[in-house]
């Protein structure tokens, strides 16, 4: 199991902790904290560091996370819907106002269709085996 560590807090005060991987939906970079945020369905943390940096970490890690902007970067395997036609990704089936979701680029969604559909091939063929 990989994990990483945040802290609760921008300024580390309240300290480190080990988030695992698998939980992580997606990492935002805030420019105006010069901090990556990491959110979980229920959560945020913080961390230094770029998106590009950590999306190389996590990918050559083995984990499956794509770009979807230049400042999202998103975990494949935890979305649960997609809107095509307002080019978001949910990680909850109950969709509310205060569901978390990432937003695309026209750019990067056809790119990112492409990798979703692929993973999710693979991961279909994987549990029918």
């Amino acid at each position: 199991m990989g994990i990483l560590t945040v802290t609760r807090d921008v300024d580390a005060v309240t300290g480190v902790i080990s988030l695992p991987i698998r939980d992580i939906a997606f990492l935002e970079y805030a420019s105006q904290i010069d901090r990556v945020i990491v959110h979980t369905i229920n959560e945020m943390f913080y961390m230094p560091g770029t998106l590009k940096y950590w999306q190389s970490a996590l990918d050559s890690s083995g984990y499956n996370f794509a770009s979807v902007d230049r400042t999202n970067v998103v975990n494949l395997d935890k979305i649960v819907l997609v809107d095509e036609i307002y080019r978001v990704a949910y990680f909850e089936s109950s969709i509310t106002k205060t569901t978390k979701k990432c937003t695309f680029t026209i750019i990067n969604f056809d790119k990112f269709q492409k990798k979703y559909e692929q993973f999710s091939k693979s991961t279909s063929a994987l549990a029918t085996t």
